[in-house]
């Protein structure tokens, strides 16, 4: 780490190292004043470019995007976000992480070339088995793994692992031939593998790095052509590994992809399987992650017994299972018949629209299971409605069908009801003591249907980070504030026409960029939808065409571009 030529204070944030840098940031080590913690800060850099900014934008709204949906104990956590204004009045995003105070795997074991003992090695595999089993659940899956962005919680012998670097904005690092840790990546891509196979192939070199003091299992030598030569390299089995251990990397290290173990294969694994039992008997992590684990694994160790056993070194299928996770009460329990009876009720009231997406979600019902609990019971509630939102429409009482605690709404669940414009809503989100917090809604307008997807605040509405579509291919993605689309964001119609950047109360207001449908762009400012100063235009391939004054000459150049109506 770099020492700083200048401490910056950012908010109660204060920095004392940097980390690295990329593209558009930079990483500090900070201290939180408030907390009282150490933290780590990715601070956008200043870019006076404005379509080059505008980029930068949107790469911090999908890392944040992203993060919102990553919670869990074996992944780095956000702790805030926010746009800071510096000394210069420039304003430049931020993201509070988690510090990982013992660094990560690479610089700290596998460089060194130590060794990890077994039963250490496999408590780690477990906790970034159950991190990705998560991403893949949140649809975040499309994670390039190496260790580099595994890191430490806590003393090395005795510590937690977490996944990091997950999102868009990723330092600069120097790690020697990362393809050592690639797949067949043509092959696997010829034949169509998920993302998902070539995560668990790194996850196994990884691991036989861990084990062996930094060996590679197929390769000494990494001088160029490692990749073809991979589908003829033979596994090299290394004495430092129990027959066990080397039963499992075998299973991860298949080359033949379609051969290899999936995620859920892994986790009911009888080693995995046992490794994650415990760290829920042994209060491993606190109250709040053992509920999450138990959350993540429970339907998946009802359903899946663990498939593969090692038997005198070779691999049958397991007879009886080591662990039984806990069956929640029917109370406790969300029924598919309710789910039907909601359908119907939808349908009764007019509203088949609705109705039918709500029966072709077959995730649906997994959504709700993934969330049971042993704390939460699950009922039939009567919803109150909402008033006084913002100039948005009153929602008027309805029905709720979800989790509660003590009888109030708590934790996940579906709410229907209808607007005081008679609109139907579908809001499936999670809540705490009665007020939302996260999730999606489905509105049915003018016979369309429009969903959000994100955060909500106390009303209902739509704020902070959040997706919004149309049923006619209108998409937003961006920030939120009282139910308006506010901040910086990104509007794309089905013309292929589109907007990037500021926006105030639902208008166009501030930097942005403006892509017509033949690829070409604009950029310039905005106030209340319309043009205004100097847009500078460049070709789909960015070569600067030409600039216009809108304030100069309103009647001749002025081109005012229809918003389409939401």
């Amino acid at each position: 780490m770099e020492p700083l030529e200048q401490q910056l204070v950012i908010k109660h944030y204060r920095t004392i190292k940097k980390q690295g840098e990329g593209k558009h940031v930079t990483v500090y080590l900070a201290y939180d004043e408030s907390h009282q913690r150490l933290c780590t800060i990715k601070l956008q850099k200043v870019i006076d470019d404005e379509v080059k900014r505008c980029k930068s934008n949107q790469a911090f709204i999908e890392e944040i995007s992203a993060l919102k949906r990553t919670k869990h104990p074996f992944i780095i956590e956000m702790f805030d976000y926010f746009l800071w204004e510096n000394e210069d009045k420039k304003l430049r995003w931020c993201i509070v992480m988690e510090h990982a105070d013992g660094g990560n795997l690479y610089d700290n074991i596998i460089q060194k070339k130590e060794k990890v003992g077994e039963k250490i090695a496999l408590n780690w595999l477990a906790q970034i088995s159950l991190a990705f089993a998560h991403l893949t659940t949140a649809g975040l899956s499309n994670l390039s793994l190496s260790p580099h962005n595994i890191f430490l919680i806590g003393e090395k012998q005795r510590g937690t692992v977490k996944l990091g670097g997950l999102g868009y904005l990723q330092k600069d690092n120097s790690i020697a031939s990362p393809e050592r840790y690639m797949s067949d990546l043509v092959h696997e891509q010829i034949e169509g593998i998920s993302l998902q196979k070539m995560f668990l192939w790194s996850l196994g070199i990884i691991w036989y790095e861990l084990q062996t003091g930094g060996e590679h299992p197929f390769e000494t030598e990494f001088n160029g052509g490692y990749l073809t030569r991979l589908p003829h390299l033979d596994y090299r089995p290394n004495p430092a590994i129990s027959e066990e251990m080397k039963v499992l990397l075998k299973l991860l290290l298949q080359i033949k992809p379609s051969e290899r173990i999936s995620i859920n294969e892994l986790l009911c694994h009888q080693l995995i399987k046992l490794k994650i039992v415990g760290f829920i008997e042994h209060c491993f992590v606190n109250e709040q992650d053992i509920e999450v684990l138990i959350s993540q694994t429970t339907e998946l160790f009802q359903h899946n017994q663990p498939p593969f056993e090692m038997i005198n070194g070779q691999v049958e299928e397991e007879k009886q299972p080591q662990a039984q996770m806990i069956v929640q009460p029917l109370i406790q329990q969300f029924e598919e018949a309710k789910i039907n009876e909601l359908i119907q009720k939808i349908r009764q009231d007019g509203h088949g629209k609705l109705a039918d997406i709500l029966q072709h979600d077959h995730q649906l019902i997994q959504r709700l299971k993934d969330k049971q609990d042993l704390n939460h019971t699950v009922e039939w509630k009567h919803f109150e409605g909402v008033k006084e939102r913002h100039g948005s429409p009153d929602l008027l009482p309805g029905i709720y069908y979800g989790q509660c605690l003590e009888g109030m709404r708590d934790g996940y669940g579906l709410i229907y009801c209808l607007d005081d414009e008679g609109d139907p809503y579908l809001i499936e989100c999670e809540s705490n003591k009665g007020l939302p917090i996260k999730g999606k809604m489905f509105r049915i307008l003018y016979d369309y249907w429009e969903k959000y997807e994100g955060q909500f605040d106390e009303k209902y509405l739509e704020t902070c980070i959040g997706n919004w579509e149309h049923e006619n291919k209108s998409t937003y993605h961006g920030q939120y504030q009282e139910g308006y689309k506010h901040g910086i964001g990104k509007y794309s119609w089905s013309c292929g026409s589109s907007y990037e950047g500021q926006l105030k109360d639902g208008d166009w207001h501030g930097i942005g960029k403006w892509t017509y449908d033949d690829g070409t762009y604009s950029v310039g400012e905005f106030k209340e939808d319309e043009k205004v100063g100097v847009h500078k235009f460049y070709s789909k391939i960015g070569v600067f065409l030409r600039e216009e004054n809108y304030d100069d000459n309103d009647d001749e150049s002025e081109e005012k571009d229809d918003k389409e109506q939401e």
